[in-house]
């Protein structure tokens, strides 16, 4: 146990040390605002002039249902214990209190004041913080390389994480083992909280070395290690992993979940899958369920792309392709193409040879070779972002009654009207979405 205090002191040091001039608000119910510059002349500033204030709001639902759920929202930063100097100190002294832990507010009721039960899951969720590199496949290319996950790259334990495991756990002493959907599941990152939490999870990703404890590791050594000290008895025995394309599992599935996380996953797709995701995901949960979804918000190097079909009124202004020149010293250049939502179905989860051109039906290898340049590689790909607006369109289309939507930002949580421009972008990693599906229709 010396060595886990050891260890989870070292971490919160560095922690505080990189994040220590954020400031945190004390607030749990604040809601974030940010008010940002007149977005018509970000060409020609440098940064954007940005203030943050917090202000009590309550959202009105028209549905009783969606107004407890949104009530059961913390909007504390999981990162605030470790972004206040106070707290590393007390954490150095040993004066540190079951609430100060990540897991806290997931775990039965009977381990919250267990401070040595609760210090061995945070090293285990602390740890898993690190991204590592996994093995990807490109078929077009007939090509494997290496990539991050992006799986859990807002280290440690993000808000909308930590929303999802405290509703999961809030149905578990409720109502009995919840049945939740970890969809693309990757490194099971979000499962082994999951099943701390009290659910019974399904666990899916279509990646092809998925069940390969060498790469992607399933949580049975975490769970193996935490068992002894945990009170339900029953982790391994709620996990039921699934190796299987989304959509596909998805079809003909009707309302089995409680809750799904579906973190990084809808940008992975077209916007034709991604509708069809969506709608099999409404189908797939039960009247009352909850979702917990978060996706690429637009990439500050296509601003102005994104910004034309916006103003263009497109569905999904942030849907488009980078085509990429890569000379013989490995020099990049990018240019971009605006896709269409509604016809175009191009995936985004592959790199592909060639240039891609609207209407082009010739095949990768035709393209590679009508552009092949002696020392030059030629490829494209396909990137799905979205908007807050975008987003939400997407669930309400399908049914849902979005109860909260917002950016997840370096800086906290930003408001889902907030006025995007390149500057502020740099700041902002996901758009981030908790959808509700109504038991009355």
């Amino acid at each position: 146990m010396r060595k886990v205090r050891k260890l989870l002191k070292c971490y919160l040091l560095l922690v505080g040390g990189i994040l220590g001039p954020l400031q945190a608000s004390e607030d749990d119910e604040g809601r974030l605002v940010v008010a940002a510059c007149d977005t018509s002349d970000a060409e020609d500033s440098e940064t954007d002039t940005l203030s943050y204030e917090y202000t009590d709001h309550e959202d009105v639902f028209d549905l009783e249902e969606a107004q407890q759920a949104y009530s059961r929202i913390s909007f504390r930063n999981p990162d605030e214990l470790y972004t206040r100097k106070l707290e590393i100190g007390r954490f150095l002294k040993g004066e540190d209190q079951p609430d100060d832990y990540l897991c806290h507010c997931f775990v039965p009721d009977s381990v919250k004041e267990k401070k040595e039960v609760l210090q061995t899951i945070d090293a285990i969720l602390t740890n898993k913080s690190c991204q590592k590199p996994i093995v990807v496949h490109y078929p077009l290319l007939k090509t494997v390389g290496k990539t991050y996950d992006p799986g859990y790259s807002f280290g440690g334990i993000s808000w909308l994480k930590q929303e999802c495991l405290r509703e999961t756990r809030h149905r578990a002493n409720a109502k009995g083992t919840p049945h939740l959907l970890d969809a693309g599941c990757g490194h099971f990152y979000f499962t082994f909280p999951a099943l701390l939490a009290g659910a019974k999870v399904m666990a899916v990703d279509q990646h092809p070395d998925l069940t390969d404890v060498q790469h992607f590791k399933p949580p049975f050594a975490d769970i193996k290690k935490v068992q002894p000290i945990f009170p339900e008895k029953d982790l391994k025995q709620r996990l039921t992993i699934v190796n299987a394309d989304l959509l596909t599992y998805l079809k003909g599935i009707k309302e089995v979940f409680d809750i799904t996380y579906a973190g990084d996953v809808i940008h992975y797709q077209s916007c034709l899958k991604a509708q069809s995701f969506i709608q099999c995901l409404y189908t797939a949960t039960k009247p009352g369920g909850m979702v917990y979804a978060c996706a690429n918000a637009p990439d500050p190097a296509a601003f102005e792309i994104y910004t034309q079909a916006k103003g263009m009124g497109k569905k999904f202004p942030g849907y488009y392709v980078r085509n990429t020149m890569t000379d013989q010293k490995g020099k990049s250049k990018s240019t971009y193409l605006s896709l269409d939502g509604a016809v175009d179905d191009v995936c985004p989860a592959y790199l592909m040879a060639g240039f891609y051109k609207p209407n082009d039906k010739a095949s990768c290898k035709e393209k590679a070779k009508k552009l092949l340049v002696q020392g030059h590689q030629f490829t494209h790909r396909a990137i799905l972002e979205f908007d807050a607006d975008s987003l939400r369109a997407l669930f309400e289309e399908a049914g849902f009654v979005v109860i909260d939507l917002s950016y997840a930002a370096t800086t906290g949580r930003l408001p889902e009207n907030t006025v995007l421009s390149t500057t502020l972008l740099q700041l902002i990693s996901r758009v981030q979405i908790i959808a509700l599906k109504p038991s009355a229709t």
